[in-house]
């Protein structure tokens, strides 16, 4: 009877176990976190009418009985599958939902465009359901209306086929909402250099269309450029429309300025932009603080380190913030910098390049922390007064450019912009001004801490020590 007794227990255990281990799993499943979104994909078959482009769009991988919310841009109108005649304009208040039945559903919708000889481009056309991710978008467009001009979109051309009555696309690749694109005037479809697919009126040699710059980002997201003089300037998803007489300079400048704003997970200030185009592409800044930011990197690296920063902040595709621009150029240089960072703190000046020196400072016996040699343009500087004082001088910094240093029975007086110094009331002449400011800091160099004063420096691999 104790055994039966005590397997019952054994088992009823093991049940109670079981259901809690079951509610934690599904509290786990079920708690939402920020990247939380299902993936699926899409199919959009467009057709073109006489009033416009007829289009059914199917998402696939849904969950059968969720609810989904959509979110119709305002160029789509909703057709009523019950009563294709009747067109349901949709308004932001009314959002729609979709109920999953099934795996795969389809909704149809109506792009109102009656013109057959100007040339349109959309960019917000595509609805979309939220709290999903889109991992593969294909695109087919069936044309009996529009066959002399020609379709583009932000994701590759896989097919086309030119039928008796037809003609027929197939669009395939990973963006999301790829913007669309026709025109009446016929295009020559070129193949460029990276991942790049070049639609141009005239017929320009391949080598025209292969840029330097594209070698120093390993995996260059698909771009379709379209040079035309159909419509103005512009940027759409996953292409960009330019002059058909642009220079191939500026050519060059549009495409790389257009795939650094896609690295940038919001909008950054225009100089940080305009830095890493001009560093990449070798041309000069569009903005003053841009090409100041430019030319202390040209001036600070080799050739062969500004060619590794730019493949270091292109090796992956994580948002562009100053910080991993910081990160990225320590890691060409083996130090660390703040450079990016103090520059974005001030929006009026710039700051100069240096980077920071990771071995200890070892003044008087005494570690000490807070206090780091800097490197700029191959020389080591040293915080002068934090070095003075953790020597024992006293230090009055009196005007802008004047500091009164004392020790024991010595009196010092320098002048930051003047080449001569007072050693106990004695004027003494320099050749050159041995400090300077960086970052509203005063440095120096060791030889001046050494002949000024009497500094002994010892440097090691992993520290450096001083003492008087």
């Amino acid at each position: 009877m104790k055994k039966v007794w005590l397997v019952s227990w054994i088992i009823s255990i093991l049940a109670i176990g079981l259901m809690f281990l079951r509610w934690d799993l599904f509290i786990i499943k079920k708690e939402p976190t920020e990247n939380n979104f299902e993936e699926i994909q899409q199919q959009i078959m467009i057709e073109t009418k006489n009033d416009g482009l007829h289009i059914t769009q199917k998402w696939i991988g849904l969950t059968i009985g969720e609810q989904y919310k959509m979110i119709i841009p305002k160029n789509s109108s909703l057709i009523d599958t019950d009563n294709k005649n009747q067109i349901s304009k949709i308004t932001k208040i009314e959002a729609p939902f979709l109920t999953a039945t099934n795996t795969e559903m389809s909704i149809q919708y109506l792009v109102e465009h009656q013109d057959q000889s100007s040339a349109f481009l959309l960019n917000d056309w595509i609805p979309q359901l939220a709290s999903t991710t889109i991992t593969k978008t294909t695109i087919e467009i069936a044309d009996s209306i529009r066959r002399k001009g020609t379709w583009i979109t932000g994701i590759p051309l896989i097919s086309y086929q030119k039928m008796n009555y037809i003609d027929y696309y197939v669009f395939e690749g990973s963006i999301a909402y790829p913007s669309l694109y026709w025109q009446s005037k016929s295009l020559n479809r070129i193949k460029g250099s990276a991942d790049l697919t070049y639609y141009d009126e005239m017929k320009r040699d391949i080598n025209e269309l292969t840029f330097p710059s594209m070698q120093l980002i390993p995996e260059f997201p698909f771009k379709t450029i379209i040079m035309t003089d159909q419509v103005n300037e512009t940027e759409g998803n996953g292409l960009l429309v330019v002059s058909n007489t642009i220079q191939l300079k500026d050519l060059e400048n549009k495409i790389i300025t257009s795939f650094y704003k896609q690295r940038f997970k919001r909008a950054e200030k225009p100089w940080l932009l305009d830095s890493l185009v001009a560093l990449t592409t070798n041309q000069n800044g569009a903005t003053t603080k841009g090409q100041q930011i430019a030319k202390e990197l040209l001036d600070g690296l080799t050739k062969s380190e500004i060619q590794l920063f730019i493949q270091n902040i292109n090796k992956d595709m994580i948002p562009i913030t100053p910080k991993l621009l910081d990160k990225r150029l320590g890691e060409t240089k083996g130090l660390h910098t703040r450079f990016f960072q103090l520059n974005s703190q001030n929006e009026q000046s710039w700051s100069r390049l240096y980077f920071l020196d990771s071995r200890k400072m070892i003044i008087n016996q005494k570690l000490q922390k807070g206090i780091n040699i800097i490197k700029e343009d191959d020389q080591d500087l040293y915080p002068v007064v934090q070095t003075l004082e953790s020597l024992g001088y006293e230090l009055q910094l009196k005007e802008d450019d004047l500091f009164i240093t004392n020790h024991k029975d010595e009196h010092y007086q320098f002048f930051l912009n003047k080449h001569i110094f007072y050693y106990n009331n004695e004027a003494y002449g320099l050749l050159e001004n041995p400090y300077m400011m960086i970052d509203e800091k005063i440095y120096t160099t060791k030889k001046w801490l050494q002949s000024l004063f009497n500094v002994s420096i010892e440097e090691q691999k992993d520290e450096v020590r001083l003492s008087l």
